[in-house]
């Protein structure tokens, strides 16, 4: 079938030589590209003596079938538009690219002056230090327990800070979100060169992570995420005609979209009651509206305070308050209705 649909748009629209030629179009030398690969595996396939053949090269054109389920993306315009903005956005995301990694080295080069040396342990957990760390110890292991005998060695942890390009490979891999608390608190216990871990030796420690997660992975990590959705904008304005406007004439378009979008606002009828007018008079008032506001913020402070295992007297006047709020946010209803 598919083949049968690249032979007909052939002869429509030419195969080459045509401006509007099948193969002048990427998503048709992406479907061409399937059809082709798609039919010698077949013909090989099928043909007996293809056993009797070294064909090697023919598993790697059998692995092509899994770029079949791209060819939904050239009959879908919308993934079509979202594929061509992630190509389009590959220069722009370049720079970034190299911004990122400019800051990667920046914060590489502070992780080498605070944590270089300091992520060591040595292999008996009761060494606190290199120089300590020689000889023989006795371990017991396996699921017998028995006592082994061990070669202290002072090792080096996973992650590690000792030069400027294992920091930034940890580094990379924090901006990720990955393992990176484990890594923070892991710096938390560096004591100094040559010395064992020791629990929240370094808290500050904690500053030079923070600051990193802050500008890497909430700042700079997503400058490619909205590279991207510019480039999906203008792709999208292209196919919806805007991208031939003037500033002008978008500026109207877009007034004339948001007027759509406009409901007009339902005015609350006076009523002949002069209870429910005098009611409607005081709920009307900005002083109601900051009341209620106020008594939201309290309701939520109460909620807040409580603890586990916390006094009985807290307790009780928690469940006071909350049933004095509900009273009150039951009379705002009442006097709404």
């Amino acid at each position: 079938f598919f083949t049968l649909e690249a032979f007909m748009k052939i002869l429509v629209y030419g195969f080459v030589r045509e401006r509007t030629a099948y193969l002048r179009d990427a998503w048709n030398v992406l479907d061409f590209f399937i059809v082709i690969t798609s039919v010698i595996n077949i013909a090989f396939t099928l043909d007996p003596k293809s056993s009797d053949l070294n064909l090697s090269w023919l598993k790697s054109l059998r692995a092509m079938r899994a770029l079949r389920p791209l060819r939904m993306v050239s009959r879908n315009e919308g993934m079509k538009a979202a594929v061509n903005s992630i190509l389009r956005a590959i220069p722009a995301i370049a720079d970034v690219l190299i911004v990122s990694m400019l800051f990667l080295f920046i914060f590489g080069i502070l992780g080498v002056q605070f944590f270089k040396g300091k992520l060591y342990q040595c292999s008996d957990p009761t060494i606190k230090t290199a120089d300590e760390c020689v000889g023989e110890f006795q371990v017991r292991e396996g699921p017998t327990g028995d006592i082994v005998t061990r070669e202290r060695e002072w090792e080096r942890l996973d992650h590690s800070f000792d030069n400027v390009f294992l920091a930034m490979l940890t580094l990379f891999e924090m901006s990720t979100m990955e393992q990176w608390p484990d890594i923070m608190f892991l710096c938390t216990d560096t004591k100094a060169p040559r010395k064992a871990l020791e629990y929240d030796a370094s808290p500050t420690a904690v500053v030079y992570f923070m600051i990193f997660i802050f500008v890497m992975s909430f700042f700079i990590l997503n400058l490619f995420v909205g590279i991207v959705i510019d480039k999906f904008s203008d792709i999208r304005n292209e196919m919806n005609g805007l991208s031939f406007l003037s500033p002008k004439q978008l500026e109207w378009v877009q007034t004339q979209r948001m007027l759509i979008k406009i409901r007009p606002k339902v005015l609350l009828r006076r009523p002949k009651s002069g209870l429910r007018r005098f009611l409607l008079h005081w709920v009307s008032r900005p002083e109601f509206e900051i009341a209620v506001l106020v008594c939201i913020i309290l309701n939520a402070i109460v909620l807040a305070i409580g603890f586990w295992e916390a006094p009985k007297a807290l307790s009780d006047f928690q469940n006071i308050a909350n049933n004095c709020f509900l009273a009150v946010f039951g009379c705002e209803v009442l006097l709404k209705i």
